[in-house]
Order: C-alpha cells, then sequence, then structure tokens
C-alpha cells in the first residue's frame, strides 16, 4: 500500500513537471490571453474595466495596472522589476482615486479568473516572497 502511495505520488510529479513545460501557445491558451485590439490589455479585463468605470483617469490607472500584472502572470521569474512596476501603476491609481483601497484589488479579483492565470500569479508572488519591497506615496507622475 505504502509503495503504491509513493508510485502514485512520483507519477503525478512527473506529470506536474511535464505540463509547466508546454508550449507557448498551449500556455497562452490555457492563460486564456486575448488582445484582439492589440493596446496591450487581454480582452476580458479591458471589458470588466471599461464596465466598472467612466472617469478616463481612473480607466487609465487601472489600465496601467492590468498591463503590469498581465507581465506579473507571462513572467513570474522577473518578479522584482515587475513589482516594481505594479507598485507605480498602484500610486498612480491612488493619486487618481484618493480612497483607493477597493479599486486596487478590482484588476487582480477579474484578471487572476482561471487557474493557469492563478498557478503563474502565485509563482509571481512566491518570488516575492520573504523580502522587504519598497512601496510609493500617491503621485500622478507615475501615470503613463
Amino acid at each position: 500500500m505504502r509503495l503504491l502511495l509513493i508510485l502514485t505520488a512520483c507519477l503525478l510529479a512527473i506529470i506536474l513537471v511535464f505540463s509547466l513545460f508546454k508550449n507557448d501557445t498551449a500556455r497562452a491558451q490555457s492563460l486564456n490571453i486575448v488582445d484582439k485590439d492589440g493596446d496591450g490589455v487581454w480582452d476580458d479585463i479591458q471589458k470588466a474595466i471599461t464596465t466598472n468605470y467612466k472617469d478616463p483617469d481612473l480607466i487609465s490607472a487601472q489600465r496601467q495596472i492590468a498591463k503590469a500584472m498581465q507581465k506579473a502572470i507571462l513572467k513570474p521569474a522577473d518578479a522584482f522589476n515587475i513589482n516594481n512596476e505594479l507598485f507605480l501603476a498602484e500610486s498612480c491609481l491612488c493619486a487618481v482615486k484618493r480612497r483607493c483601497e477597493d479599486d486596487l484589488e478590482f484588476v487582480e479579483e477579474n484578471l487572476i479568473n482561471n487557474s493557469a492565470r492563478s498557478y503563474a500569479y502565485i509563482k509571481f508572488n512566491a518570488v516575492l516572497s520573504g523580502h522587504l519591497l519598497k512601496g510609493y506615496s500617491p503621485s500622478r507622475s507615475n501615470c503613463k
């Protein structure tokens, strides 16, 4: 019985390792990456942003956050550079809207919407785990 459990665990580990090395097309499909207009924001999050926000400055700030979070999903190993970009985008949002707490979570809640994206975002956060990270005060100068 114990040997069967060990063999099952090994088989699952092998399957997991091979699933991490899928080709880019399969990975993009599992992440559900669609950007038909080529503006850099995936269509599903773009729709969520434009449905929820009417203020052009808030839309722009949320799009900036979405672009940084998309990079986090696509390149979790580059977490430190991407996290800096994400902090700058959040600084922009909080400068545009003074009470920004709920808005800071909006993109994350709407972008991390399937298991592949969730797994990639967990990998991104795992790279950052245990490190002290610099934040930024709200400033419109961080808006792109």
